[in-house]
């Protein structure tokens, strides 16, 4: 009988005990494991960092820096630099009254009139001449005794524009450059402004007419003519000065408009008026 009961009581302690030892069981699972929310969260959570990277890209950590390329360097082109005039021109007038009889009147600073060899070349030390196409020719030289023509009449005409080779007045030349539609003389006096005189002599009087134009040069082209001089027939025939006062340098171009050529006997230099 006893032993029955011990039993019994044993059964009402175990019974008694089990819902705490299932409760407990039922916590500890709870505890260690995640919610079915908080699992598809995380399951969320690495689908956006798989998509955001790709698997086998090599991980931030390990990805050597990108250095940036260094710009080209910026080439400036250079500015058009805007060459000023080497020279002005400026005309004064004609002159065909004086024939060959320059003394006193032309060349106080310096000539050049027209020989072979340039020995009547007395240019002052500002002056530079430069020729371009030209050729030479002389038609009469007093010193060699014979006259300007074989007809008397025609010499004594023609004498008078055949340029005196110095100031004593007692020989004449007639020579020139030439050439035959056109040639240019480029002349330079540098800063201060000079008298620069042109002789234009048709001595052999073949119907000469022609055009002078001046122009002024820059380092980059030539501009457009500054001055024009036109000589006719009768201004050539009997010899003709042309005057201008230039600075720096300048081109005079010869340019022929009738006749057999275009002819040049004489340079002059002076002080500007």
């Amino acid at each position: 009988m006893k032993k029955v009961q011990k039993i019994i009581a044993i059964f009402l302690i175990l019974a008694l005990c089990l819902p705490f030892v299932f409760a407990c069981g039922e916590s500890e699972k709870d505890d260690n494991a995640p919610t079915t929310a908080a699992v598809d969260e995380n399951n969320n959570a690495d689908a956006v960092d798989n998509a955001a990277a790709p698997a086998d890209e090599t991980p931030a950590e390990n990805v050597p820096a990108v250095e940036e390329a260094t710009p080209a360097p910026v080439v400036e082109e250079a500015p058009v630099e805007d060459v000023p005039d080497s020279g002005t021109v400026k005309l004064l007038g004609k002159d065909s009254e004086s024939q060959g009889d320059w003394i006193g009147k032309y060349g106080s600073e310096g000539y050049m009139i027209a020989e072979e060899f340039d020995e009547l070349t007395k240019l002052p030390d500002y002056a530079k001449i430069e020729f371009e196409d030209e050729q030479f020719w002389t038609w009469w030289d007093s010193a060699d005794g014979e006259p300007a023509h074989d007809d008397e009449e025609l010499a004594a005409e023609r004498e008078p524009n055949a340029l005196y080779k110095s100031a004593d007045k007692t020989e004449r030349i007639a020579a020139c450059w030439y050439k035959g539609d056109y040639f240019s003389l480029t002349v330079s006096v540098g800063n201060a402004p000079k008298k620069v005189t042109l002789y234009m002599n048709d001595f052999d009087s073949h119907d000469r007419s022609a055009e002078v134009v001046t122009r002024n040069k820059t380092g980059k082209a030539m501009k457009e003519p500054a001055e024009k001089v036109f000589f006719d027939v009768g201004e050539y025939s009997v010899g003709c000065y042309v005057s201008y006062v230039i600075t720096g340098e300048i081109m005079f171009e010869f340019e022929s408009i009738s006749g057999a050529n275009v002819v040049l006997s004489g340079v002059f230099f002076d002080p500007a008026p």
